[in-house]
């Protein structure tokens, strides 16, 4: 597998893939990620994956990157399967932000374009790069109807309604669009959201506390 992680962040997506049981010596890890904090993590944790520092950048070059990165790992002629993940910025989009939203036309939000384009541009060249795609994007779900709908129809998929509580200690319910068939949900679960706490930390009302002795 050839894992394109687009706003890698910390990298959930390859995280993701280990907790799945794939071998991460079955998947060429390629990272794109802005921030420099990040950026620095994800060297010392990736230390042989390519990192491009800005996904527009990916799209300005007509694509020859990605090309080039996925080409890298075709010289067998073996068909392989392309995973696209991203997870773009919600900042113009969640219902958390005051004041006016500007949803998709929003100096961040409409980084989504970019995730678009590269799905877009891949798979007109899976034929002849001899792969397959898969995508999986997701966002906040409290967005505007009609950029819901907008964003629908330019992934191609209908949006699916998941919520993390499920199977993290979190309460945020999340959009997710993929072309994967069959995709679910793991059935509800009771998570002990203390056994995801650094030491020093604990729950009240399950909301994460900071013991008043250990400041």
């Amino acid at each position: 597998m050839i894992h394109l992680e687009l706003f890698a962040g910390i990298a959930s997506g390859d995280t993701s893939l280990g907790i799945l049981g794939v071998n991460p010596s079955k998947i060429a890890t390629y990272l794109c990620e802005h921030d420099p904090c990040l950026v620095a993590k994800l060297r010392t944790r990736f230390p042989s994956s390519p990192i491009d520092l800005n996904v527009v950048d990916l799209v300005k070059a007509d694509y020859d990157l990605v090309v080039r990165r996925i080409r890298h790992h075709q010289a067998d002629n073996v068909r392989r399967t392309v995973l696209i993940t991203a997870g773009f910025p919600c900042q113009d989009l969640s219902s958390a932000k005051k004041g006016a939203r500007l949803g998709l036309l929003g100096k961040r939000s409409c980084l989504f374009a970019a995730v678009v384009l590269i799905i877009s541009a891949v798979t007109k060249l899976k034929d002849d790069l001899h792969i397959d795609i898969a995508f999986l994007v997701e966002n906040v779900a409290s967005m505007s109807p009609n950029w819901k709908r907008l964003l629908n129809k330019a992934f191609g998929v209908t949006a699916k309604d998941i919520d993390l509580s499920q199977t993290c200690p979190v309460r945020r319910k999340r959009l997710l669009w993929t072309n994967i068939l069959g995709i679910s949900m793991s059935p509800p679960r009771t998570v002990d959201s203390k056994s995801c706490l650094d030491e020093g930390w604990t729950t009240a009302n399950d909301i994460g506390i900071l013991h008043a002795n250990n400041f």
